[in-house]
């Protein structure tokens, strides 16, 4: 039987739930390492990492294998997991390693550390690249980099309750600047009208709500009460 209406629907339908059994993993992870070896037979090796961006992106994974509950992300990390040895030259594969690490693990400390590791390196990396290439692509790459970073050091210091002062005023500036850009406004909105996952939000007031007593906060780049009013957020003073 063929199907053509709503034949995306009922794909998705069975991966997903194929998805749902473990032993089902190595299975899954096999097939994108096939499509490696077939973008790499095809491809010039510096387009390969690109390439197979487009097939494991983090956004793509939990769309391709949708369930109405978490499962998916462990294989998510799982797939990356497997991968990392021939796509962890890519700094953009870092960023999404740092995601999938990010959603699967929000309460675990050492593995919002292990994300905070990647999501620092992808930014180094991609900001490298832009020093002698220019590309619209890898600059929007890092507007969206620097978004996850300030929402993983904001999980880093609700995790620490604060006691990092440098991991603060890291986190602080890093959401100013992921805010401040025109490639996140749709993240900015979302934070406006608390649509925005709860824990990101809930950091992000948790640590502004810290900084009104805290004695450093001259010392950051950026003003406190600047960062609550792009948020919308009225209950801090500067």
């Amino acid at each position: 039987m063929k199907l053509l209406t709503n034949s995306r629907y009922y794909l998705l339908s069975y991966l997903g739930k194929y998805a749902m059994q473990k032993m089902n993993y190595q299975n899954i992870l096999q097939a994108y390492k096939y499509i490696y070896s077939r973008i790499s037979n095809a491809e010039n090796e510096f387009y390969v990492p690109r390439k197979m961006l487009d097939f494991i992106k983090f956004d793509v994974l939990n769309d391709v294998f949708y369930r109405n509950n978490r499962t998916v992300i462990e294989l998510i990390k799982y797939i990356y997991e497997g991968l990392e040895d021939v796509m962890n030259v890519n700094p953009q594969f870092k960023h999404q390693r740092a995601k999938s690490i990010f959603w699967m693990c929000p309460d675990e400390y050492s593995e919002i550390k292990e994300a905070a590791k990647y999501v620092d390196l992808a930014r180094h990396d991609i900001e490298n690249i832009l020093k002698t290439k220019d590309n619209e692509k890898l600059k929007i790459s890092l507007e969206h980099t620097k978004y996850t970073q300030a929402s993983i050091y904001g999980r880093v210091c609700a995790l620490e309750h604060y006691i990092d002062k440098i991991n603060v005023i890291k986190s602080v500036n890093y959401y100013y600047e992921a805010l401040s850009s025109s490639e996140n406004t749709v993240e900015l909105d979302a934070l406006k009208e608390k649509k925005a996952e709860k824990h990101i939000y809930q950091d992000l007031i948790s640590i502004l709500n810290y900084l009104v007593h805290c004695d450093y906060k001259q010392e950051m780049e950026v003003s406190v009460s600047n960062l609550a009013k792009m948020i919308n957020y009225k209950s801090v003073g500067d």
